[in-house]
């Protein structure tokens, strides 16, 4: 396969189609939270019983649309793979988990606050296994999108969510749901680039979270609350998450990161922060601040600046794909290699 930058592609359908799921899957979010803070805010709902019931649902939604639709020998993993699923499954875990455990200790306000670690993770994560390799105006708008989601995320805390030395518990659990999000995303193209279908992938990759829940369980400090509640609001949210959250937005973010890089995927999770705050004040009358507005522009505007940028010879196609899941072939004494084979050794040193 020719080897490509990412941030040289043209606006090709691919493209245009990889950012429109990506803004799409803000909107689930968004969705997700008002329900959230309307349906279970203050009911007391387990939460590890809510994160083992919404993987549970997801994988078994996953499985059955990939029996539909997917060849029968792709649902079978290979060997080799299993170590790749695996990780994968304890992302996911890692992600629920760590953002449940955060809200324990600590407020909502500050672990808003914490969640812009989410793309400087993934940057990390995805520069660390030679997939991106960023230029200073991607930086610099990566630290613009960054500088206005703390606007609007530290605007919206109320006086006592300032984060001080009480907090480093919360800070260390979004660290792991962070590192879980941004691992997960940047990892599902390596599996997509060697024949498994998106449903294949996330499927297994949530029944292995299931499990995770599934040991904790027994603990019974880490309990609190109802398994349910009586109403239909309950009912939406389970549906929501599992239909929307679970099965829609992590095949759609696994795509789009093959396709314009973890990263970016990440970043446009910053979106969250402004539509939440604008759906707030239209559907549940929260106040919006000026301060909040001038935060979205600056993450509107850093989205701009980095997916604009030119980008180094360094996101390169092929190292995504295969190259971490089968050996790079080695060059004999005095043999000449493709081009490819040139290109990631370079991108690798």
């Amino acid at each position: 396969m020719t080897t490509k930058a990412v941030g040289d592609m043209a606006m090709d359908g691919d493209v245009v189609w990889a950012y429109m799921l990506v803004f799409s899957v803000q909107l689930v979010f968004t969705g997700y939270q008002l329900l959230t803070k309307v349906a279970l805010g203050g009911h007391g709902v387990d939460p590890i019983v809510f994160a083992l019931v919404r993987s549970v649902g997801t994988s078994g939604l996953l499985l059955v649309l990939a029996i539909l639709h997917v060849p029968r020998q792709q649902l079978v993993l290979k060997y080799v793979h299993l170590n790749r699923f695996a990780l994968l499954g304890c992302c996911m875990a890692g992600n629920v988990l760590g953002l449940i455990a955060a809200l324990e200790v600590s407020s909502s306000g500050v672990v808003a606050i914490l969640q812009v670690m989410r793309p400087i993770f993934a940057g990390l994560i995805s520069r660390g296994m030679g997939m991106e390799k960023f230029s200073t105006q991607k930086i610099f708008g990566m630290a613009v999108c960054l500088s206005g989601a703390l606007t609007v995320a530290h605007t919206g805390a109320d006086a006592s969510d300032k984060v001080d030395g009480a907090h480093y518990g919360a800070f260390i659990y979004v660290c792991i749901h962070s590192i879980g999000l941004g691992a997960y995303v940047s990892l599902q193209p390596a599996l997509l680039d060697v024949g498994y279908s998106p449903l294949v992938i996330n499927a297994y990759s949530f029944l292995v979270a299931a499990v995770i829940c599934a040991v904790l369980l027994p603990m019974r400090s880490l309990h609190r609350g109802d398994w349910w509640q009586p109403t239909w609001l309950f009912f939406a949210t389970v549906v929501w998450s599992i239909c929307l959250v679970g099965a829609y937005s992590y095949v759609a973010m696994g795509w789009a990161a093959k396709r314009v890089g973890s990263t970016t995927v990440m970043l446009f999770m910053l979106l969250q922060a402004i539509l939440t705050v604008a759906a707030g004040r239209v559907f549940l009358g929260e106040e919006m601040h000026a301060a909040q507005l001038v935060g979205g522009m600056l993450i509107i505007i850093g989205i701009l600046i980095f997916t604009c940028a030119p980008t180094l010879a360094g996101l390169v196609e092929s190292r995504s794909q295969t190259d971490f899941l089968t050996p790079r072939p080695r060059k004999k004494n005095n043999e000449e290699g493709s081009d490819e084979e040139d290109c990631l050794v370079t991108c690798t040193k």
